[in-house]
């Protein structure tokens, strides 16, 4: 196995590296309507992402589209854990997932480049993340 030359060593150096947990949270069958199917705990769900938010483990969360935009069921919420062992157990508790109408994978995931823009507007108390 060859060795990475001098500027490629110097990049990865320069990589964040850290640590989070990627859960999938996947139907365990396609959905015709998923605000008919998780509407009856969808408030439980939010309550839970507001939860883990509020203790800062959240780091982001959203649904996935289809290529008309148009919602599935499934989602991905990233979040902060000591070990994948935790991440699990956080998997465990969505409420989505204790009722059967997801199956959450969890995967661990490294954040090493990227950018975000926060913009915070102190008249109005408004903001926009990019």
């Amino acid at each position: 196995m060859s060795r990475p030359d001098t500027e490629t060593e110097a990049l990865r150096r320069k990589l964040l590296r850290k640590q989070y947990y990627a859960i999938f949270m996947t139907p365990p069958e396609p959905m015709d309507d998923p605000i008919a199917a998780l509407g009856p705990t969808l408030k439980d769900h939010l309550e839970w992402l507001a939860e883990l938010e509020a203790r800062g483990i959240l780091f982001a969360s959203g649904p996935f589209r289809d290529e008309t935009g148009a919602w599935v069921g499934d989602g991905m919420a990233l979040v902060r854990a000591d070990s994948l062992a935790d991440a699990q157990a956080l998997a465990e508790s969505e409420p989505f997932h204790k009722v059967g109408l997801r199956r959450n994978q969890v995967r661990s995931w490294q954040l090493n480049e990227g950018s975000i823009t926060l913009t915070v507007r102190c008249m109005d108390g408004g903001f926009e993340l990019a």
